[in-house]
């Protein structure tokens, strides 16, 4: 706590977590909820210990010592011999679960797509390894111009399946030049007007909006979507639909994050689209759109930092960019199959 107190002061949430047994609270800027279901069981007696600890070991910081090349936790077990240590209190067995362990600045896709099937052969947990990993990152500087922004769009539409866009603060953007609503064309004219087309011109240069512009186009045109998803490069902030900075790439069919981090939304909406194939058939089958059911199935369980920004986001999608989704209380994906996740999607969208 001490470490970390000047951080903690500083953060804004729009949530405080508390729990007591197995009930947990969250009181939020409009409401208080509490929830006791789909939570883990806390065992009532201390003196009851695990049957089995499975350990996975990664690499990091608490198994780390000096080498010539900085610290190193290549061949260190200090974590496992001091787990086993702990036996005789906590549990009756011990085990290693083998994968190759290194420094979690190392790991990628097929690290993290072994570890879950070295979990799977303990044969305690099923596991859906069914991602898909071209997920793109752009994140926005205003050293940047639509001459980066625009090959960004042109990879996104070639070799990628969606894209996180990591805004200013709260998620913001540059739109300046949009042509969405009243307020932004006014803007434009105004600017023009006041200080010529060519400084507008240079203005625009640094708007995200011709890469929103060209994504659009291409969804338009019946090809293979590619989804955009908001959200904010500052750590301690979550994204959020206020301003209009935030608000106009929404009309651009981009969906926002709410109080997802960047490495969550990027992680899920990779694990969603990992399903197309199930997705798009079901979407068939229940004449809905491939569209609307990944883009619901990104939202469940997302949480708007006001009650009017969630139905606001439902009417600029249905409204503004012609795409009817809904949004389920839950993320419908923990603990439990895809499909069965899916389904529930379905059954909301065709209420």
């Amino acid at each position: 706590m001490h470490i970390f107190n000047k951080n903690l002061v500083k953060v804004k949430k729009w949530s405080v977590d508390a729990f007591h047994g197995n009930s947990f609270g969250r009181i939020e800027t409009e409401d208080l909820k509490i929830e006791e279901d789909e939570v883990y069981q806390v065992a009532e007696d201390k003196r009851t210990v695990l049957e089995k600890l499975f350990f996975i070991k990664t690499g990091g910081t608490i198994d780390s010592v000096k080498s010539e090349t900085g610290l190193s936790s290549y061949d260190v077990n200090y974590t496992i011999e001091y787990l086993k240590n702990l036996k005789t209190s906590y549990f009756k067995e011990f085990a290693t679960i083998p994968i190759n362990p290194k420094d979690s600045s190392y790991f990628n896709p097929r690290d993290w797509t072994k570890m879950l099937e070295a979990v799977k052969n303990t044969g305690l947990s099923d596991i859906d390894t069914r991602f898909d990993w071209n997920i793109l990152t752009v994140i926005l500087s205003p050293f940047q111009t639509n001459r980066l922004y625009d090959l960004f769009a042109e990879e996104l539409i070639k070799h990628y399946s969606g894209v996180i866009i990591l805004g200013y603060g709260a998620g913001n953007i540059n739109i300046i030049g949009s042509d969405k609503s009243a307020q932004t064309t006014k803007y434009a004219e105004d600017f023009e007007a006041n200080f010529g087309s060519s400084e507008l011109s240079k203005q625009k240069e640094y708007s995200l909006v011709s890469f929103l512009e060209k994504i659009e186009t291409y969804n338009k045109g019946g090809n293979d979507y590619k989804f955009i998803v908001v959200n904010s490069q500052v750590p301690i902030d979550q994204y959020d639909i206020d301003y209009e900075a935030g608000r106009i790439p929404l009309f651009y069919g981009a969906l926002p994050s709410g109080d997802l981090s960047y490495p969550e939304a990027q992680t899920k909406l990779a694990f969603i689209i990992g399903h197309k194939q199930l997705i798009q058939a079901e979407a068939k089958k229940h004449k809905l759109t491939y569209e609307q059911i990944v883009k619901s199935c990104f939202l469940c369980g997302i949480r708007f930092n006001k009650k009017s920004n969630m139905k606001e986001f439902l009417r600029i999608s249905e409204n503004e960019s012609g795409c009817r989704v809904v949004i389920h209380p839950k993320n419908v994906f923990v603990k439990g199959s895809f499909e069965n996740g899916l389904s529930q999607i379905i059954g909301l969208l065709k209420k």
